[in-house]
């Protein structure tokens, strides 16, 4: 009788090991996310912290869908699409511009957010700027370097690559190029009073048009897509999404309506 009792507490033991295990399992899914550092999307605080807009976005959907997520530091934008083919992101969550190009060769969410491209200089260069004999600094791959490349405007003019958006502000301070092509979002943030940057500032004499983020996945990988634009719509509209940008002072270029 006693050899059945210690038989039965065994058998009960191994199987709430089992079962714990078992749910271990189920709740460890894991999931990459590529980014670059650019405030206020991605970008380290005074403790070393990735924080930032697309950071805590991209936190709260994992959240949401029982993610453990993992960043991993994109360091050459001009080979985004080798960073799915070599299986280094599952996604990349980053300010990326939704573009005909890219969507050659990635998956994209629906658009979340308004961006646009700007010229940036030093305050006392706008006076007499010529586009035409403009030395520019751009990210190498991002959607400035394309703009450079296919608007008149910028006819004429020369340009430097660099690794990020971050860099290309680097370069006008010091005064090795005229200006920086580079996104809204980043350029309200990184420049002007209060900044690393106070004196730089935007063009306002030269507009570009309206360019949307998405979330980038590889163009086969829809099914991950799908759920994470179910997450993201959720979160729209409960309202975490437009506290987020609130808090990085975003809210107004946030898409609300599909």
């Amino acid at each position: 009788m006693f050899i059945k009792r210690i038989i039965s507490l065994l058998l009960a033991l191994a199987m709430l090991v089992s079962c714990t295990l078992i749910l271990t399992s189920c709740g460890s899914k894991k999931i990459t996310i590529g980014y670059t550092e650019a405030r206020p999307l991605n970008y380290k605080d005074e403790d070393g912290n990735l924080v930032g807009f697309e950071t805590e976005f991209a936190k709260a959907v994992c959240e949401k869908l029982g993610y453990e997520v993992e960043f991993h530091k994109i360091k050459d934008w001009s080979k985004l699409e080798s960073e799915f083919s070599d299986y280094h992101v599952d996604c990349v969550w980053n300010g990326v511009t939704v573009t005909e190009e890219r969507e050659k060769y990635l998956s994209f969410t629906e658009p979340y957010m308004i961006n646009k491209q700007v010229i940036v200089v030093m305050a006392d260069k706008v006076e007499g700027f010529n586009p035409h004999e403009a030395k520019i600094a751009v990210e190498t791959g991002s959607n400035g370097e394309n703009v450079v490349s296919t608007d008149g405007i910028f006819s004429g003019c020369s340009t430097v690559g660099v690794r990020t958006q971050a860099d290309t502000l680097k370069e006008v301070a010091s005064g090795t190029v005229t200006c920086a092509l580079i996104d809204y979002v980043v350029a309200i943030d990184m420049i002007g009073e209060g900044s690393d940057y106070e004196n730089l500032v935007i063009l306002d004499s030269y507009e570009f048009e309206d360019e949307q983020y998405g979330v980038a996945f590889a163009k086969d990988n829809t099914e991950l897509r799908d759920e994470f634009q179910k997450a993201i719509d959720e979160l729209m509209l409960d309202g975490t999404v437009v506290k987020l940008a609130k808090k990085y002072n975003l809210q107004d270029l946030i898409i609300k309506e599909k």
